[in-house]
């Protein structure tokens, strides 16, 4: 089951707090993207991902859980967030873990408050249409950690390399 920090448990500052949390795990090969909010972006972020993958072809890890799991939060954030800026998007590596981060405006939204079902659910349960990402995003993650600070949404999830 996955670890889900929320804004109590964070160190840092606006940027800082992201940076905080890629320098406590040791990150390296740490990579900065923006992107507007609009949803054809998308495709730029597969495109990220997957040259991530071919740049570092010595760390192995499920790029099609990393994708799902992208896809999944830069959805929710361009259709839900209401951020008029750029959204923020880092990867990068550890011995151990694939980390990745999604900065944005938007309204405040912390997915590690939400509890669209019990922890022993599937993702295959009857489950109400809406909690379904957040459920996926948990389940294949290690790790969600999310900080609200001036004024933008730091959302870092954290995968298991194979």
């Amino acid at each position: 089951m996955p670890t889900h920090t929320s804004e109590n448990e964070c160190t840092g500052k606006s940027s800082a707090a992201g940076t905080s949390f890629f320098i406590s795990k040791n990150i390296t090969n740490q990579s900065h993207f923006r992107f507007p909010p609009v949803i054809s972006e998308l495709n730029v972020l597969f495109d990220i991902l997957t040259n991530y993958d071919k740049d570092h072809s010595q760390i192995n890890f499920k790029i099609h859980d990393l994708q799902l799991i992208s896809e999944e939060a830069f959805v929710n954030i361009v259709n839900y967030g209401n951020s008029r800026d750029y959204i923020e998007f880092l990867i990068g590596h550890n011995a151990s873990e694939i980390v990745i981060q999604f900065v944005d405006s938007g309204i405040p939204f912390n997915p590690c408050e939400q509890n669209p079902s019990p922890k022993n659910s599937s993702l295959d349960d009857d489950i109400q249409i809406g909690g379904l990402g957040i459920i996926m995003i948990n389940k294949m993650s290690k790790e969600v950690f999310y900080q609200r600070s001036d004024n933008k949404n730091f959302l870092c999830i954290t995968l298991n390399l194979l």
